[in-house]
């Protein structure tokens, strides 16, 4: 275990731009994970790239230099040798560092949004792209059990769901408040309009898919619009052809990129008016854009209700605060995690050592028992012999307990170079097999992190 490292590029860090060229297209990791694996001559590696980090999980070749993989990894993926740059771009967490990072990154604890649980998914899959190119191993997967684990248990236990952070989220919401109170069970669907692609309105789409409601996908370019709405089960239309006759709508989500106001006071004008003939309420506005798309003074001359970016910040912030509270709680969950994989890592590096014990305990019982019964006890009667041969190896058991639970605390608490000592303390014959098993134990989880 103490061969895990984690190399890490991240937003706090690096720009956007530079993050970039760390990021390997999805439809080519598969390929090129398989290739890295052996350029970097490591035994199992997983790779994770999101929009604010890339990151390279790799399981080391013993006696393998982490800073010399490093520099590989910095060449393979931004495709020049630069050492320095490689040193200051390119973080190191080993051992039970690199296990305690990606406890607090699964769990969404070192994002942008803290608490943001898009972040265990994203893991996930990088994990499934890992098994395709057949770089995931034994060590890797029982890693990443725990990571999810315990990012299940964070995000459940902290309070870290509650709330969103996600505006677009957050704007969904809104819309689900307004259906709530709004609809009948008899009508028929409403009508949603999400105004631009982007990555906004495709998670709009994503979550509104899955609420009775009718979308409609708005956008410059059909083909775009198009798209989004073969995916999500909505109708498309181009923009000018929307402003010039809009439909009456429930609720219109807005993100384009435009400059100017796409919703002035003549196109909000139409909107209403369309409602209205339609005996409707005015639709509920809901503008994510920066510049913003919709004219407020426009919206509240025709009277109707816009949420624009300030209103969807503050309540993202007001999450946000409740959550950065919850992160203590969450990072005692962490620790706590931290000392269980402690346990299970001595436990099974322990375990050949543990069953040597046993057996040890019992085999010394055996032979004395036979030793005492042969010379004392000649004349007892088979029943008699199997009965005390059942005690002996029960009390056996019972005393090898003891040192076993002692020895699996010594390598929870202090490595297992205390229970190495213990193990090779004695030269008795009959100790030698746990004296060799004691000496071929390899340390698990005692990496260092590496700022």
């Amino acid at each position: 275990m103490d061969q895990v490292h984690v190399f890490g590029i991240n937003w706090r860090h690096l720009p956007a731009a530079k993050l970039e060229a760390y990021t390997i297209p999805p439809e080519e990791q598969v390929e090129r994970l398989s290739e890295m694996a052996d350029v970097l001559g490591v035994s199992e590696l997983s790779y994770l790239a999101t929009c604010n980090r890339v990151e390279l999980v790799c399981l080391l070749r013993a006696g393998q230099d982490p800073r010399l993989v490093r520099e590989r990894i910095y060449r393979e993926l931004v495709g020049v040798e630069d050492a320095v740059s490689a040193r200051k771009e390119i973080r190191i967490w080993g051992g039970e560092g690199a296990i305690e990072h990606l406890f607090v990154v699964a769990s969404g604890l070192d994002s942008a949004q803290v608490g943001e649980q898009e972040i265990a998914g994203q893991v996930r899959r990088s994990i499934e792209r890992a098994r395709e190119a057949g770089t995931l191993g034994p060590e890797l997967l029982w890693i990443f059990e725990q990571v999810f684990k315990v990012a299940k248990r964070v995000q459940t236990d902290s309070g870290l769901k509650e709330g969103r952070l996600s505006l677009a989220e957050i704007a969904v919401d809104a819309v689900r408040q307004r259906l709530a109170s709004n609809q009948q069970a008899d009508e028929e669907p409403p009508l949603v309009a999400l105004i631009g692609v982007s990555k906004m309105t495709r998670r709009c789409a994503e979550s509104l898919s899955c609420e009775r409601v009718r979308l409609l996908v708005v956008n410059r370019t059909l083909e775009r619009a198009e798209e989004l709405a073969s995916q999500c089960g909505a109708v498309a239309m181009d923009l000018t052809s929307f402003l010039a006759a809009p439909p009456a709508l429930f609720a219109l989500v807005t993100a384009t990129g435009s400059p100017d106001d796409v919703f002035g006071e003549q196109q909000l004008g139409r909107l209403v008016e369309s409602c209205w003939r339609d005996k409707q309420p005015g639709p509920l506005l809901i503008d994510m854009a920066i510049p913003a798309d919709v004219s407020a003074d426009a919206a509240e001359g025709l009277g109707v209700s816009l949420i624009g970016m300030d209103e969807l910040n503050e309540k993202a912030a007001r999450t946000s605060r409740r959550r950065e509270a919850q992160k203590a709680a969450a990072r005692t969950l962490v620790d706590q995690a931290l000392d269980d994989l402690r346990k299970k890592v001595a436990g099974r590096s322990l375990s050949p050592l543990i069953g040597e014990l046993y057996a040890t305990f019992s085999e010394t019982a055996n032979r004395d028992l036979d030793r005492v019964l042969s010379k004392r006890l000649p004349d007892l009667s088979d029943r008699q012999r199997l009965e005390l041969e059942v005690f002996a190896q029960g009390l056996a058991k019972r005393l090898a307990h003891l040192p076993a639970l002692g020895l699996r605390a010594l390598a929870a608490e202090s490595g297992l170079d205390t229970v190495r000592t213990f193990c090779t303390a004695s030269n008795d014959p009959s100790t030698r097999r746990l004296h060799e098993l004691a000496c071929g134990m390899t340390p698990a989880c005692l990496g260092e992190v590496e700022s």
